[in-house]
């Protein structure tokens, strides 16, 4: 946001709380479909190379899972934070009878 939310017109705060709302709903998607990717790569690859003898398929499964899930993690701190700023937005525009 370029100004503080009390100075911005009504045109103004409705566009951020539609942006805002638009960017929660985009993350939600990513990280929707990031534990829907995770969860058909545990059950289906993973399978065949937890079988790897040598320990290689192990040790990649549990490289992959593991940025799979920082992945999602930063996700869903971004989509707080966002959301957060969202309830200040919308508080904003409640003050002035908007929303």
């Amino acid at each position: 946001m370029t100004k503080p939310l009390p100075e911005m017109s009504v045109a103004e705060l409705n566009e951020q709380i539609w942006l805002h709302q638009e960017m929660v709903k985009n993350l939600s998607r990513r990280s929707l479909r990031l534990k829907s990717n995770l969860l058909k790569f545990e059950t289906g690859v993973a399978k065949k190379w937890q079988a790897d003898e040598t320990g290689h398929g192990r040790l990649f499964i549990e490289l992959v899972i593991g940025g799979l899930d920082e992945a999602e993690q930063a996700i869903e701190t971004e989509r707080d934070e966002l959301a957060k700023v969202l309830a200040q937005i919308m508080t904003e525009a409640k003050r002035r009878g908007l929303a």
